[in-house]
């Protein structure tokens, strides 16, 4: 089982996530983007995801769609959440 982060550490790892914020039960970001580009970007995070056993919710809405990531264990965040963040900004920037 991975180890919940201090709200310490959680602060650290948002200083390298721009736009990104958090606590110690999740990690969200809203990105504006075109909508025909969110089915491949939520199909490429849930693919990420699953390989973590980690979990990434999206809410769409009018050129929005919101990330939020938790793993299984609610009220914490882990490391496989931060690496998870870090992978959707990196498919961000790939799709962008």
């Amino acid at each position: 089982m991975p180890q919940a982060l201090s709200d310490t550490e959680i602060a650290r790892a948002l200083g390298g996530l721009a736009n990104w914020r958090g606590n110690a039960g999740r990690l969200s970001r809203t990105v504006r983007l075109p909508e025909q580009a969110h089915g491949t970007l939520i199909g490429r995070v849930q693919r990420d995801a699953a390989e973590l056993a980690d979990h990434a919710q999206f809410e769409r809405r009018r050129g929005e769609l919101t990330f939020t990531v938790t793993t299984g264990f609610p009220g914490r965040v882990t490391e496989p959440d931060l690496w998870l963040a870090r992978r959707i900004e990196a498919l961000l920037t790939e799709l962008t």
